[in-house]
């Protein structure tokens, strides 16, 4: 099998040839967690989001002002502080290497929080746990 890589640089494609190892990774990081979490994309955790609220109107403006109704946070912006098993299990997770990034999601005003685990390039997120 070529390396396609080598061929990319070859031809000009710098840049492209840069960024195949990146979506090498992605790719093996998507198949692993697709296998092992559920996940929602997040337009559909939006729109659950704002059915929740009863929202009738398509309107951009309408959505915004619901989702402010909802936190959505990255872990590195969160002020919320988990339960210590969440904390470890976080870190079990991080030692896998397969998520990017993780975001908390909690209604205004409900202690419940939503943990989801978050591939770059990738639309879904995928479902780690509550508490």
């Amino acid at each position: 099998m070529p390396d396609m890589e080598k061929i990319l640089k070859k031809v000009g494609f710098n840049k492209a040839a840069k960024l195949l190892p990146i979506l090498k990774t992605k790719s093996i990081k998507m198949k692993l967690a697709y296998k092992e979490y559920s996940f929602i994309s997040f337009a559909d955790l939006i729109k659950i989001i704002n059915e929740k609220d009863n929202v009738a109107s398509e309107s951009p403006y309408s959505i915004e002002n619901k989702i402010n109704n909802v936190e959505i946070t990255s872990i590195d912006c969160s002020m919320d502080i988990p339960p210590i098993k969440i904390l470890e299990q976080i870190g079990n997770i991080k030692n896998n290497n397969i998520f990017d990034n993780f975001i908390i999601v909690g209604a205004n005003g409900d202690s419940t929080k939503i943990l989801f685990g978050l591939i770059g390039y990738c639309g879904d997120c995928f479902f780690i746990t509550t508490y």
